[in-house]
């Protein structure tokens, strides 16, 4: 589904960032340094104005960790409208400050251009017109990049889960830009979901080869460099977070293995009612869609089931299995996995 021709809107800096795990302390440098460039903005990443509908929900993770089959179960139950991952949103966070100075109508018009121009936004199949028209008609007082991206996710919400008022979004990576998002969102609530790292590394090696991407020594070293950063950025979120209720993860094992309870807690903490059955049956339901555009998403197909928990000693060869076990020995004991 990807389009070439409008994929030029990015530029050669975004596109590496698009396919980049950049290290921990460098996402940090250039958050501090977007703080500095807002506070000589003319509109701010934050809503000012408290005029967003909904306290939204951000599901972060490590990718390959059940994202998308959360965004499923939940989306299924009908009562929280979550798109499919875009991957746009550090770039317009980083991109915002810096466009502003062609004036607001531009600037947001560009944050919502970013994401109709990515090559996942065919699998949202939704018109983002009446989100063009709403960000170009808000009054001085509410404009903030933190409303544009509100005004996306209800022009989703009114297209595909009509009546629905509370928004998420589930973009693994995301995760690696927590600071960036934190800045935008601070009242937001933040859902980790968390898998065992060796699944987690070796789900991503068995996608690699089913596109064609052979050269596993090299997937391997960045999985498993993605997964460590994953739970780092994650557990500083945390620890950074001022509100009791703005945290809670989950795994992806209980997930599988105790869905209805796992998913009773999820629909807690975001303020939604929860209805297992509608949720269970996620596979038959007109709102999972990933499936139909994206192989790696096939078993989105099929009821849940928990065989990929463990998967790891099979899809990992002797040497792999010893790498990655040096490498995130000390994260697997501290969460419980070794």
């Amino acid at each position: 589904m990807t389009s070439p021709a409008r994929a030029t809107l990015f530029t050669p800096i975004e596109h590496k960032l698009r396919r980049s795990y950049y290290p921990s302390w460098l996402i940090h440098l250039l958050g501090y340094g977007l703080g500095t460039a807002n506070r000589f903005s003319r509109y701010p990443l934050a809503d000012q104005a408290n005029s967003l509908s909904c306290r939204p929900l951000f599901i972060v993770s490590a990718g390959r960790s059940g994202t998308t089959l959360l965004r499923s179960m939940l989306v299924a139950g009908g009562e929280i409208s979550i798109p499919p991952e875009s991957n746009v949103l550090p770039m317009s966070i980083l991109g915002f400050p810096l466009w502003q100075s062609q004036g607001w109508k531009q600037a947001a018009q560009k944050v919502i251009n970013r994401l109709e121009a990515h090559e996942a936004f065919p699998v949202w199949e939704v018109s983002m017109r009446a989100a063009h028209d709403a960000v170009s008609a808000l009054p001085q007082a509410e404009r903030s990049l933190a409303r544009v991206v509100d005004e996306i996710f209800k022009c989703y919400a009114a297209q595909k889960f009509p009546g629905v008022g509370v928004w998420g979004d589930q973009t693994p990576l995301n995760t690696y830009y927590l600071p960036w998002i934190l800045r935008a969102f601070p009242k937001a609530k933040y859902l980790h979901i968390m898998r065992d790292g060796r699944d987690t590394i070796s789900s991503y090696l068995e996608k690699g080869e089913r596109e064609g991407r052979h050269n596993r020594e090299a997937m391997l070293a960045k999985h498993t460099r993605a997964w460590v950063m994953s739970i780092e950025e994650t557990q500083r979120l945390e620890r950074r977070l001022q509100d009791t209720d703005q945290f809670l993860e989950i795994r992806y094992e209980q997930l599988v293995s105790a869905p209805e309870q796992t998913l009773g807690q999820v629909c807690a903490f975001a303020g939604i009612p929860h209805h297992p059955n509608r949720m269970l049956q996620f596979h038959k339901s007109s709102t999972t869609v990933e499936h139909k555009y994206q192989q790696h998403h096939a078993n989105l197909s099929k009821p849940i089931f928990t065989n990929s928990i463990g998967r790891w000693t099979e899809r990992l060869q002797p040497e792999e299995q010893a790498y990655v076990v040096q490498k995130i020995r000390k994260w697997l004991e501290r969460l419980g996995y070794e």
